[in-house]
């Protein structure tokens, strides 16, 4: 069962910056993994997107990093209208993860950060207070690296320093996002509106067991726009589901 919270709380919209985390190195901004579960057809997500896209917008400016994997889930389907980027995987995802949680149910719009931590996506001072307590949190380095096109493949080059990434149990994902998605979305509970997304999460494959550097082919639809996307790579703990690592590197 699931639910749009936001239709039940009423929020007041804080203010605040993200804070750089205690021991950060000089060489580049923490990475922190946003993982934001939305859908066109709820009418309590939007907002959501929105704050992530005006977070994003200033990431790196405080020592902190967002990479975002924008998740649209497919259970508002059913009112009539498809989101177009819509897939049982987020809806498993989110699953997953609402059983890590101990939740009752999953909601709409929730934001997953570094796969160990969960607030209400559309509100600016849970995101933040989120946002930065992970930032604090060490991981470990995740270079990533995009080849030249072969074909409909890109070869990508991963290299996992400074953290016991290669645990048992832990998995390397690579995942491929698009950013400045738009929608005129014509019914719904949308209907009417155009909607902007923060990067949605064009493929998301099972992972693999994560070794210290490697090479992968990674597929690239020929409809997306490839200026606008991302290959996101993170290494992510089975039961316990943190994120230890994350990298990102955009196409050449």
């Amino acid at each position: 069962m699931s639910f749009c919270v936001d239709r039940y709380f009423d929020l007041r919209l804080g203010r605040g910056s993200l804070h750089p985390p205690r021991g950060a190195t000089p060489s580049g901004p923490n990475p922190v993994d946003v993982e934001p579960f939305t859908s066109e057809g709820c009418s309590s997500c939007p907002p959501a997107d929105k704050l992530l896209s005006q977070l994003s917008a200033k990431s790196g400016a405080n020592g902190v990093e967002l990479v975002a994997l924008g998740q649209h889930f497919d259970y508002w389907d059913y009112l009539g209208r498809r989101d177009p980027f819509s897939s049982p995987a987020a809806t498993q995802r989110q699953t997953a993860y609402g059983q890590h949680f101990r939740l009752n149910s999953i909601y709409t719009p929730q934001m997953v950060v570094d796969g160990d931590r969960e607030c209400l996506g559309s509100s600016p001072t849970a995101a933040r207070d989120t946002i930065s307590t992970a930032a604090k949190a060490p991981k470990g380095r995740v270079n990533v690296t995009v080849g030249a096109q072969s074909g409909r493949e890109r070869e990508v080059r991963v290299k996992l320093s400074d953290v016991d990434v290669l645990t048992g149990g832990n998995t390397l994902v690579i995942a491929v996002t698009e950013a400045d998605l738009v929608t005129e979305v014509k019914r719904g509970e949308n209907g009417g509106r155009r909607l902007a997304h923060a990067p949605v999460v064009r493929t998301l494959p099972a992972g693999a067991a994560p070794t210290e550097e490697a090479a992968y082919n990674v597929n690239i639809n020929p409809t997306w726009n490839t200026a606008n996307l991302r290959v996101v790579v993170f290494v992510q703990g089975g039961v316990a589901r943190k994120i230890v690592g994350v990298g990102a590197a955009t196409l050449p």
